[in-house]
């Protein structure tokens, strides 16, 4: 996409560019499709994670600049902002495993409250003018009655059910003290659940895809989940990333859910995947507790009315889509892994 070279080239800063695989689909749309200068910020780590950048051909782009940053070191935060005063900042890094969260509640509060307070007094004081966007959670919404089975929208009453789903919850409150008291424009995006091929492979969908073709090809002869009742609404990383930045292009600052309104259970998922590579997940399911949450979310699904009537919001990729994306992306792994074992 070329640019009038009297138009300044928009910049941003996308945290968790390495780790999230959203933070690397909406760093390849922002430089490929909207010409952003995109200065990515990661943690400083003993092997660097540069597997998703490189697998969307963005790891060399000239317009890419990665930057070593901590969610927990306010200084690291404040130098990044005053370096660069961007127009906008998306803040994807935090731990994001909801089960872990149970295991590390200290360190979700840490990386998803504190690095979004630090990173809100940081633009407050350094550069006022940058947009912020929040990386809020349909888990947010926690446990529910069978009356929201028609979704959940804006206004919804919270509930989290996981230590993850309150740090986002104050998180999300936090992003809409510093618009009220300060004047800045700060959101949040609700993102129910967002795959694709590069999900990481301890989320349940990629959990799924990856042990079916490796199940097909004789790599693998078993599958292990835990509850397979839960239900979530499932759509497309690559579809989701546009409405992010949509959101930031508003007049004014505002909270969008973003979903495809229609939800399926994890066994429906399960079977979906099996059923396409022409397997019976029956036969290699098992059942361990192990993967039980403490404290399970039921029901997920999302009402993106709101994104509609603001955003142009119109999806694609139904759940079928996207499973068939997931499926023919592992198996294309899970044959190279075979080959490289002969």
């Amino acid at each position: 996409m070329k640019q009038n070279s009297n138009i300044k080239q928009p910049s941003c800063i996308i945290t968790g560019i390495t780790r999230a695989k959203i933070g690397s689909l909406l760093s390849k749309y922002l430089l490929e499709e909207k010409n952003y200068k995109v200065i990515g910020a990661r943690r400083r780590i003993s092997l660097f994670n540069s597997g998703r950048l490189e697998e969307l051909k963005i790891f060399n782009h000239p317009n890419l600049k990665l930057e070593y940053f901590d969610s927990s070191d306010p200084v690291s935060i404040n130098k990044l902002i005053n370096q660069y005063k961007p127009d906008e900042c998306y803040n994807l890094a935090a731990l994001s495993h909801v089960k872990v969260s149970f295991d590390l509640p200290i360190e979700s509060i840490n990386s998803i409250l504190n690095g979004t307070v630090y990173f809100l007094e940081a633009i407050k004081t350094l550069s006022p003018k940058t947009k912020y966007y929040g990386a809020s959670s349909s888990e947010q919404y926690g446990n529910v009655q069978p009356e929201f089975i028609s979704g959940f929208h804006e206004e919804e009453k919270f509930n989290p059910a996981s230590p993850y789903a309150v740090a986002k919850c104050a998180a999300h409150e936090m992003v809409k003290v510093y618009r009220q008291s300060y004047g800045l424009f700060a959101c949040s995006g609700i993102l129910f659940n967002h795959s694709g091929s590069l999900r990481g492979e301890t989320f349940v969908c990629r959990k799924i895809t990856k042990a079916a073709t490796r199940i097909k090809i004789g790599l693998q002869n078993k599958i292990e989940l835990g509850n397979i009742k839960s239900f979530r609404d499932w759509g497309s990383a690559k579809e989701y990333v546009k409405y992010m930045h949509l959101m930031l292009q508003q007049k004014d600052p505002e909270e969008y859910i973003i979903a495809t309104g229609h939800s399926i259970s994890v066994e429906e998922f399960l079977k979906k995947s099996f059923d396409s590579l022409n397997l019976d997940y029956k036969k290699y399911f098992q059942y361990n507790a192990g993967f039980e949450r403490p404290n399970e979310v039921l029901f997920l699904k999302g009402d993106s009315t709101k994104a509609k009537n603001h955003l142009d919001f119109k999806l694609e990729t139904t759940v079928d889509n996207l499973i068939e994306e997931m499926i023919s992306a592992d198996l294309k792994k899970a044959k190279q892994e075979k080959e490289n074992l002969k």
